[in-house]
């Protein structure tokens, strides 16, 4: 049996939804960045409520997906 491998364009989807802190940190805000390549995201400044940042923030990025496919 050959192993043979097929890249494939695909577009990722994904959301940040909270930050979880472990200190109380009520005077400060939030923010959560990302980069892969040319592309980048981020979240918008949020405060706490007591340990959360709720984000509910959907970003998308382009991925090339590995295919291993048998002939």
């Amino acid at each position: 049996m050959t192993l043979f491998f097929e890249k494939k364009p695909a577009l990722i989807i994904f959301t940040v939804h909270n930050l979880n802190l472990t200190e109380n940190k009520q005077d400060s805000s939030f923010q959560v960045e990302w980069k892969r390549g040319k592309n980048k995201g981020f979240t918008e400044k949020m405060f706490p409520q007591e340990n959360t940042v709720h984000f509910e923030k959907r970003f998308r990025c382009p991925v090339t997906l590995i295919q291993a496919t048998t002939s």
